[in-house]
């Protein structure tokens, strides 16, 4: 190579070195971006199916605008948008419970006092019953 056409070649060097690491910052940055996303399917498919397309489009809702304040900082945005994406994670099962319909079934409900006093209350009857013909 010539020495004129020398400076040319290394100056093209740089800027193609240069196009090519901000494309690969880019392409680094979208995929980091997806990720609290990724997370947020992980908490969506803990919750029942009809709850699962509301909650998530809600979520996702407060992701972007918890991600658009970090705008500028990509480690920043990952930092935030992972930690409210494991939070909701962490959630997922009590909010499943808080808003699912309530299965009315006896051995998938808690029995709170009243129950106990119902499911008992036969007995004692039969018992006192039992105790008065002898």
């Amino acid at each position: 190579m010539s020495a004129p056409w020398l400076p040319l070649a290394v100056l093209g060097g740089f800027v193609l070195s240069a196009a090519v690491g901000d494309l690969i910052s880019q392409e680094i940055r979208g995929r980091l971006d997806a990720l609290p996303r990724a997370v947020l399917l992980l908490a969506a498919r803990r919750l029942p199916d009809e709850l699962r397309a509301e909650k998530l489009t809600e979520w996702e809702g407060e992701l972007h605008e918890i991600l658009r304040g970090a705008e500028a900082l990509p480690v920043t945005r990952l930092w935030r948008g992972l930690r409210y994406a494991a939070g909701i994670v962490r959630a997922a099962p009590t909010i499943a419970r808080t808003l699912a319909p309530q299965d009315p079934s006896p051995s998938r409900r808690r029995m709170d006092a009243s129950d106990l006093i119902r499911s008992v209350m036969p007995l004692a009857l039969v018992l006192l019953d039992f105790r008065n013909r002898r």
